[in-house]
């Protein structure tokens, strides 16, 4: 199963944190755990808030969902994708749509 790791922190500076590096080592970790196929190019990560409009990271998970590259998503709690149950909502049902679940690795 091919699958994508997103990985988000409230930092709002491009360098990789602590708190980005725990979540990445727990997320591939898991996939190799589970025998997912995770590849480099399937990680997306994003700084800053949930709230904003435009996640570049975000945006390219999707354009890969769309693409049929993957089949799930894992992330470390649905905070990382959003912030509101709205936004969360949206999210579920655009990644319904493009038959990607959504694993959250706690």
């Amino acid at each position: 199963m091919k699958v994508a790791i997103y990985v988000r922190t409230n930092e709002n500076h491009e360098k990789i944190t602590t708190k980005t590096a725990a979540q990445l080592f727990r997320l591939y970790t898991h996939a190799i755990e589970k025998g997912y196929e995770v590849s480099l190019k399937h990680i997306y990560t994003d700084t800053g808030s949930a709230n904003f409009k435009y996640r570049p990271g975000f945006e390219n998970l999707v354009s890969s969902a769309r693409a049929e590259r993957i089949s799930k998503v894992l992330v470390t709690g649905l905070d990382r994708l959003a912030r509101s149950a709205f936004a969360l909502g949206e999210i579920d049902l655009l990644m319904q749509r493009l038959d990607v679940s959504i694993e959250v690795v706690g």
